[in-house]
């Protein structure tokens, strides 16, 4: 209301700076942190083998080591064996759901009725059960990438290998070093203090 007042009598407005909330200063405080950077480098790392690989290895779809890189790489550590298996089941499960699907070249409304079903179902899975919803994410992600495209057996082999070799990644270079490194960092400190 003052400041209404104000410019209607023609005298400049004045507006407090407000600080920034706690939680937004808090985190824009953590970006300094190695913790908070840790995911963005796990997965930089993982997508740049992806992508030397798939240089080397000249074929047609070699993107899918990095999509399934992006697929199994997750966030948080906790679980670092378990949930990587759980994508990678369900990712290797999803592309030959979904390569079978394009090896039949569906028509139209079913290819529509079926992105639908699996698209309406998946936030449901991801709560209850992330095998299911790894194999549900990713045929339709194969599906809305490949539509319009003839597939062949060369291809769904080829993207099985991919999906294999993405899984591999994310595993070898996206978890394991990650987990297994500060381990043996909290064990050694625990020897030298027992020491």
């Amino acid at each position: 209301m003052d400041a209404v007042a104000s410019r209607l009598s023609g005298q400049p407005v004045r507006v407090a700076a407000s600080p920034l909330p706690p939680n937004r200063a808090r985190r824009l405080r953590s970006l300094w942190t190695l913790a908070a950077w840790r995911y963005p480098i796990r997965l930089a790392v993982c997508l740049t083998v992806a992508e030397a690989i798939g240089v080397i290895w000249a074929q047609p779809k070699a993107s899918w080591i990095a999509v399934t890189v992006v697929i199994v790489v997750g966030r948080r550590l906790e679980g670092a064996l378990r949930r990587p298996a759980e994508r990678m089941t369900g990712t290797v499960l999803g592309v030959a759901l979904g390569s079978v699907v394009l090896l039949h070249s569906p028509p139209v409304w079913f290819f529509l009725t079926m992105v639908a079903g699996l698209a309406a179902v998946r936030p449901y899975l991801k709560a209850r059960n992330y095998t299911l919803y790894a194999t549900i994410m990713t045929p339709l992600v194969v599906l809305l990438l490949d539509f319009g495209h003839s597939a062949t057996w060369q291809a769904v082999a080829d993207r099985l290998l991919d999906t294999a070799l993405g899984c591999a990644i994310a595993l070898l270079i996206g978890y394991l070093p990650w987990t297994a490194i500060p381990q043996l960092v909290r064990r050694r400190s625990t020897r030298a203090a027992l020491d």
